[in-house]
């Protein structure tokens, strides 16, 4: 009940950093987000013994049920909206993209990544023209899957979106331009 009482707060307070970030005017979450479960009205004085018949406005033998935890009568008018578990899940895994990759190094061995490395042989990791440095790549070709770092900036080439260094290329297998799966993780 208190976990309840929780996310009802938690759903109608909006969020300051939030709010104070928003261009236009607050706006309040989607309605589609939210499912009525209950009877907001407050229980009057003449209602039964049963704080759940009094909170709901019904008889004491209408009690809770998996439908309708607070024991509310189906059909009110005012709905108690509390978010549903689909929309406090975690959002869906991002889909497999495909894409022409390339990879580099060999003229750039010992000298410093945009982020900081140091290109070698062995460096896994990739460019990317936008990403931050460090956001993880997963990246699948032919039954392999390695997630990879972003470690610098490229490829410079139109129609490429990533370049693999030579330790990615080579634990994938792909050390060559062509098509690949990717996702960011």
């Amino acid at each position: 009940m208190l976990a309840a009482v929780l996310a009802i707060v938690c759903a109608l307070v909006p969020d300051p950093v939030t709010v104070a970030r928003a261009p236009t005017a607050y706006a309040p979450l989607d309605d589609a987000l939210f499912t009525p479960i209950g009877d907001v009205g407050l229980p009057s004085p003449s209602a039964s013994a049963s704080p759940t018949a009094a909170w709901a406005g019904t008889s004491a033998s209408a009690g809770p049920t998996v439908d309708d935890p607070f024991g509310a009568a189906s059909g009110t008018a005012q709905a108690l909206l509390v978010p549903t578990l689909a929309a406090l899940a975690r959002p869906p895994a991002p889909a497999w993209r495909s894409t022409v990759v390339s990879w580099y190094g060999p003229g750039f061995y010992g000298q410093r990544t945009a982020c900081g490395e140091a290109m070698s042989q062995t460096l896994i990791g990739v460019a990317h023209r936008s990403l931050p440095c460090g956001t993880l790549v997963t990246f699948r070709w032919n039954g392999r899957t390695v997630r990879a770092p972003v470690v610098d900036r490229g490829p410079y080439v139109a129609g490429r979106l990533w370049d693999l260094t030579p330790g990615l290329c080579a634990l994938l297998d792909h050390c060559f331009t062509g098509p690949i799966s990717w996702k960011v993780t």
